[in-house]
């Protein structure tokens, strides 16, 4: 694992907010998103999924209750 798996609620909430952007904005936005998640948060997608079909919302809610992310208050 390259980043991180616990965060505040407040980050999950925020970490949330750039992977619904994702879905709606040009290619070249989303390497910016993803760059910022990588580098403000230390959330790399790539350490919970190989897939190239998008990481979403649901997916990050799925490895909150699967205990792999943690969201601490």
């Amino acid at each position: 694992m390259k980043g991180r798996s616990v965060f505040t609620s407040k980050e999950a909430t925020e970490i949330k907010k750039y992977l619904n952007e994702l879905r709606s904005v040009g290619r070249d936005t989303q390497k910016d998103i993803r760059a910022h998640l990588r580098s403000f948060y230390k959330f790399y997608i790539t350490d919970f999924t190989s897939s190239t079909s998008g990481f979403t919302v649901e997916d990050f809610d799925f490895y909150v209750e699967r205990n792999q992310i943690t969201v601490k208050d």
